[in-house]
């Protein structure tokens, strides 16, 4: 069983893949309605005149944190189970940084 949903046998492996898609696709909905397939909401996060992206993405970093934190305590999910990897703040800066320039290159 995975570490989604922890209920005494209740919830089996293809239900959590069930749950996981249609949470996918519904992050995914949320998305593409509030515009951020537009390539001119990206560029505009580059150059400070649209801040659309940054609020939809931090909205859904903090839903999803406080979920994470209200289903634990309430005992439907274990978050010992949950990996979370090494963090290699270097990398992913330098990461970010080729891709912004290569975002602003092509002119996304």
């Amino acid at each position: 069983m995975g570490p989604i949903i922890k209920l005494a046998g209740m919830v089996n492996s293809p239900v959590d893949f069930f749950l996981a898609v249609c949470i996918g696709f519904f992050f995914g909905f949320v998305l593409e309605s509030a515009g951020l397939a537009n390539c001119r909401k990206i560029a505009g996060v580059f150059y400070f005149y649209d801040v659309t992206v940054v609020k939809v993405m931090f909205t859904g970093i903090v839903t999803c944190m406080l979920l994470l934190y209200a289903s634990s305590a309430l005992g439907v999910l274990d978050l010992s189970l949950i990996f979370v990897p090494d963090t290699f703040i270097y990398s992913y800066v330098l990461a970010g940084f080729i891709l912004g320039v290569g975002m602003v290159m092509g002119g996304y």
